[in-house]
């Protein structure tokens, strides 16, 4: 799929309006190695969770700018 102008503002406003980009872009926010998913959802979790936000839409925004998509938890994720 092409990522025309438009879809690429609405990736953009919807990152920023569920994950505010000040706080995203925060020193609080977890520093861990890219080859490491497991890693990446404990503490990315972890930040959510302190943050008040849904941990799912955070490990969201992760595979939306790292194109890492697949997590340790993913079941939970399923539409049944």
């Amino acid at each position: 799929m092409e990522d025309t102008k438009e879809e690429q503002e609405a990736n953009m406003f919807a990152c920023n309006h569920l994950i505010p980009e000040k706080l995203w872009r925060s020193t609080t926010i977890p520093q861990v190695q890219l080859n490491k998913p497991w890693l990446i959802e404990k503490k990315y979790s972890q930040w959510a969770e302190m943050n008040h936000l849904n941990k799912w839409i955070v490990l969201g925004r992760i595979s939306h700018e790292t194109g890492m998509y697949k997590f340790k938890n993913d079941e939970s994720r399923k539409i049944h």
